[in-house]
């Protein structure tokens, strides 16, 4: 019983360091989020024209 406390105790603290030292990434073009860029049509022909074998479809880019 102790060792399940302890070995859970631990995966716990593993868990929360991975958290804290894992990078997030929260990138803005023009004040626009992710979303907003998926919609811009500027924006969408110049990641089509920079990444190879890709077609743009009306609402997404197929690679």
């Amino acid at each position: 019983m102790r060792n399940t406390a302890l070995m859970t105790i631990m995966v716990c603290l593993v868990m929360i360091t991975i958290k804290l030292y894992t990078p997030t990434a929260n990138a803005k073009v023009a004040g626009m989020n992710g979303f907003s860029l998926s919609q811009d049509y500027d924006f969408r022909q110049a990641v089509g024209i920079i990444v190879e074998d890709c077609e743009i479809k009306e609402d997404y880019i197929d690679c």
